[in-house]
């Protein structure tokens, strides 16, 4: 998408719209996304016009494709978010599915630093969604399914905690004005990087993708520097710094695939029950020892399946209560 003289308020509104429409739809590239955000910040009409067309959908809750794209998959409520879509699975010695998301983005930008923000706002995911934020600074956030983060960004301060689930930051350079995400009672500071955090009730992993960051600890101030490529494990009971071999796989999702190298089927099927229903369930132990490799694309449940049981000695059947158990075949 070409960008186009600004002739007018008129004009400009009118390529706000455009943009605001562009950046939902499932192909939407990082491409487009940079292009917006020149856009944005090319003159402070655009920034203006823009929030002026999201305050409107926002009031009518949702856009239309959207509201129908929701009926169709039996959810409600919130805004900025779509299911993600499935296709083929094909199988070469290996699990080996191809993997897409929907592209849905959303941004504001106003002047930074010496803007005012007077409160805190949350976004969330629910089961199977994904969500991509553009916080005024400029920080791009990608959520993962079922997460929840509560965003601010206040005159020099830039804060994010991270409630639940999982999120990926592209963290702005602001040289003076740290971004700090909060999970639990662990902080990460850094300046400028991008990196995963992922939380659920016991755990939390931090993985730094590029830059540099450190991880600190309310009880007792311990801090651990992270360099690119290392992962930070904390719960009740570690607090401990490894090595990620591949990080293509830790992001995996951020761009609808779950990728797996020579993964136990028990750690496959737990992490594609993370993305909602179907729940997949092994019934005999002996299964989950089993291990797969390749690329699951989200929400292809039903190709995964027919996969498994024609590479390994699985059986499928669907319970009553709506589960989808997998019995070892004899």
């Amino acid at each position: 998408m070409k960008q186009r003289p600004s002739s007018s308020t008129a004009a400009i509104q009118a390529e706000a719209e455009v943009w605001f429409v562009r950046l939902r739809a499932y192909d939407c590239s990082a491409h487009e996304r940079r292009a917006f955000e020149a856009w944005l910040a090319a003159a402070a009409e655009h920034a203006d016009a823009y929030s002026e067309t999201q305050r409107f959908w926002d009031s009518l809750d949702l856009l239309p494709h959207e509201r129908d794209a929701r009926r169709r998959h039996g959810q409600a409520g919130g805004t900025e978010a779509l299911p993600g879509y499935g296709s083929a699975l094909v199988w070469g010695g290996a699990l080996a599915v191809a993997a897409a998301a929907a592209c849905v983005a959303f941004g504001v930008r106003s002047t930074w630093p010496g803007r005012s923000m007077t409160a805190s706002r949350d976004y969330s995911t629910a089961p199977g969604e994904q969500r991509e934020l553009t916080l005024e600074d400029g920080s791009h956030l990608t959520l993962n399914t079922d997460t929840r983060v509560r965003v601010r960004v206040e005159g020099g301060s830039r804060e994010v905690e991270l409630m639940r689930g999982e999120a990926l930051f592209d963290v702005a350079h602001e040289p003076g004005h740290p971004f700090h995400v909060r999970s639990g009672d662990i902080t990460i500071a850094d300046l400028g990087t991008s990196f995963d955090i992922r939380s659920d009730a016991a755990d939390t992993w931090i993985t730094l993708i590029s830059g540099r960051a450190t991880v600190t600890r309310d009880r007792d101030g311990a801090a651990v520097e992270l360099a690119p490529g290392d992962q930070f494990i904390s719960s009740a009971t570690t607090w401990r710094k490894q090595t990620v071999a591949d990080l293509a796989m830790v992001t995996d999702w951020s761009s609808g695939h779950l990728v797996f190298r020579a993964a136990p089927l028990r750690d496959v099927v737990a992490k594609v029950n993370r993305y909602g229903p179907p729940r997949l369930v092994i019934v005999d132990d002996s299964l989950g020892m089993l291990q797969i490799s390749g690329d699951f694309r989200i929400g292809d449940t039903d190709a995964l399946l027919h996969a498994l049981q024609s590479a390994l000695p699985i059986r499928v059947e669907k319970s009553s209560e709506g589960e989808t158990r997998l019995y070892l075949r004899r």
